[in-house]
């Protein structure tokens, strides 16, 4: 197999008259599925003149026509993209500016919206090289405006027969869907997933959790998140049938609990606060759910106590904790839940998924074993790393930062293969169990959705009346910090205008002035060891920008180096961009290294030997004036390969002035 199509033409052939995909108010079965995904398809092919393998924005609410215009859009050689009609205009827009689509599929309730963004693209984005599918073959054209298709007017009597050129030419490579992110710049990210990638994971997925046509899901995620991904493709696949549960049964609770027994819902995979809402209300007082046999979660971490509540209301379901991010096309790790857990010990994240490996490197570079410290019962913590075929594809028109996460196995140095930095720290437990501890970066997973914090604060210091920002994420809550004119009724209704609701701060504050780091000092000895070419140690101080002094062990001889950097920006392999502004020669292998922190952000060096202090010239930006200001580091590495070095630190000392 290595078309997706073939999930839809396989159920079709099988159980035609079966419903697919279906709401309350009625759905489509298998065989319409497939008739009305060809039908959408040929009128993309014939609206947009045979374009193939570029973007069709698709802007519909969630209902079964929706995944007809999905498929619609893979049958018209091209890839989807979902997009929210409640995100704001502005979102959407930047959404489309990376994008620069041939289309947006839409209809009638939002060809207003469609129209209004297509508008302001058009005005900012640059046409597009692309090719196009002719009977005389393939040639290249022009993208140069992005043409607004309603589903309602649709040409239901398309020529068809284009229809098997362009899948003729289709591989399994060819991209499926992007799926749009968070970015910490305040742009989103649309990362790319392929027929291959999907192909291996339903595999998966299939046979982990046993779907096949008996198979009931209750769709509770959006299309635009990763995770519907998951019970969307399966139901395809297997022959299952897929419900969308109205949203709004989610503010109801016994609304919720009678759609499933109305529906017999055997499959679940929803975010831990939608399963939270029927423990905290205790459903199960007011209603059974004697159908439901699977229960999946993922998209944040999931607390115990809610666990334990349906674990002791419904004994006999298979409960598993899924864990993966949209770059990897869904999951790269599960667990399955099989013993007791106390109401406040965390859930493990299991192992890797079958055809996906995940391994965990530490900051020298090397990997983490799985052997546990018998004091704390874990292993020490690194970033997890994903590679085979979940693996996506990158981001779309965004070179820079598919170069970040998408980087060559440091594992293998033999061959050309892309792994996934996820940024997610991590540790074993006794089990031998992936245990989830924090991000690495300043991304949080909140209602399910993964979000840069900087984003808000971008957005928030775009606004009028806002001078500075700052976001933080506290017991599941965003929690948001400003100075400046606006009031925080004004400030929420202007940023509904440009953030989706999960990404509204749960709380906004203003502030006089915001916090800043107090100046302090900070000194230790460092030696060098014996041997080890490259070896260098010292001291920084990290901000957005750092700065640091070391003593470094070259070829040539001892030097004391003052280094100036960005962590905000870095290379494949994960190395920071610096440049070393000082260089000295240094007699020995030992010296006490100090810094000064000054209020605002700014560090001053100092070297002493023997007792005599040496300053050494320059100031250096310590960090951009944020909550977080500077953090005081110590540090060893080898500069051929930024692992490894060797350095012995004395005490040290720190005061805050």
């Amino acid at each position: 197999m290595k078309n997706i199509l073939e999930f839809i033409e396989n159920s079709a052939a099988r159980y035609p008259d079966k419903l697919a995909v279906a709401d309350e108010n009625g759905g489509l079965t298998y065989s319409q599925l497939e008739s009305f995904s060809r039908k959408i398809g040929a009128w993309i092919l014939a609206e947009i003149k045979g374009v193939r393998n570029n973007a069709i924005a698709v802007l519909l609410d969630k209902k079964p026509e929706s995944v007809a215009a999905y498929m619609g859009v893979v049958y018209s050689g091209n890839f989807y993209v979902v997009l929210d009609a409640e995100m704001p205009k502005q979102r959407a827009e930047s959404i489309l500016a990376a994008l620069r689509p041939a289309a947006i599929l839409t209809d009638d309730l939002h060809m207003e919206l469609a129209k209004n963004i297509a508008d302001a693209v058009k005005e900012t984005a640059e046409p597009q090289e692309a090719v196009a599918v002719s009977k005389e073959g393939e040639q290249k054209c022009c993208i140069d405006e992005i043409k607004v298709l309603d589903l309602d007017e649709m040409d239901a009597d398309a020529d068809q027969s284009g229809l098997d050129g362009v899948r003729a030419r289709m591989i399994d490579t060819d991209p499926v869907y992007a799926l749009f992110t968070s970015g910490s710049t305040g742009v989103p990210k649309g990362a790319v997933v392929s027929h291959s990638n999907i192909i291996a994971y339903i595999d998966w997925y299939t046979e982990a959790f046993d779907i096949d046509e008996n198979t009931v899901f209750g769709s509770q995620t959006p299309f635009y998140f990763s995770m519907s991904v998951s019970d969307l493709y399966s139901t395809l696949k297997n022959g299952a049938t897929l419900y969308i549960i109205p949203k709004v049964y989610f503010t109801f609770p016994m609304k919720l609990m009678e759609f499933l027994n109305t529906y017999k819902i055997n499959t679940i995979y929803w975010v831990p606060s939608a399963l939270q809402i029927v423990a905290n209300y205790k459903m199960f007082q007011y209603a059974k759910l004697p159908e439901l046999k699977k229960v999946l979660f993922a998209g944040e971490v999931m607390p115990t106590r809610p666990l334990n509540y349906w674990r002791e209301n419904l004994p006999d379901a298979m409960y598993a904790n899924l864990f993966g991010p949209t770059e990897t096309t869904d999951i790269c790790t599960y667990y399955v839940v099989n013993r007791e857990f106390a109401d406040d010990e965390p859930l493990p994240m299991g192992h890797a998924c079958n055809n996906c490996d995940v391994f965990v490197l530490g900051e020298d570079g090397k990997e983490i074993s799985p052997e546990v410290d018998p004091e704390t019962g874990f292993s020490r913590e690194g970033e997890l790393y994903a590679r085979g075929s979940f693996v996506a594809l990158g981001y779309y028109g965004n070179a820079e930062k598919t170069k970040e996460a998408f980087v060559q196995n440091p594992l293998n140095p033999n061959y050309p293969e892309l792994v996934y930095k996820t940024g997610d720290l991590v540790k074993y437990n006794k089990y031998g169990e992936l245990v989830y501890v924090c991000r690495k970066d300043y991304q949080i997973k909140h209602m399910g959705h993964r979000i840069e914090l900087g984003e808000i604060e971008a957005v928030m210091q775009r606004m009028p009346g806002v001078e500075r920002a700052c976001c933080l994420y506290e017991d599941h809550h965003i929690v948001a910090f400003y100075c400046g004119t606006v009031s925080e009724k004004g400030l929420r209704r202007a940023l509904r205008q440009e953030l989706p609701a999960y990404m509204i701060p749960d709380h906004l504050y203003v502030l006089t002035q915001m916090p800043q780091t107090r100046a302090f000092t900070m000194q230790t000895t460092v030696t060098l060891a014996a041997d080890g070419n490259g070896d260098e140690a010292g001291i920084a101080v990290m901000g957005h920008d750092y700065s640091a002094l070391a003593l470094h062990r070259g070829a040539a001889g001892n030097e004391l180096v003052l280094y100036r950097g960005k962590v905000t920006a870095r290379t494949a392999e994960g190395v920071a961009e610096e440049e070393a502004v000082l260089r000295l020669p240094f007699a020995g292998d030992t010296a006490t290294l100090r810094l000064y922190f000054e209020d605002g952000g700014t560090v001053h060096y100092a070297c002493e030997v023997n007792g005599q202090e040496t300053p050494l010239d320059g100031s250096f930006p310590a960090a951009k004036s944020t909550w977080s200001g500077a953090k005081p580091a110590l540090f060893a590495r080898n500069t051929a390969n930024r692992a490894g070095g060797q350095g012995r630190f004395g005490a040290v000392s720190f005061e805050c002035l």
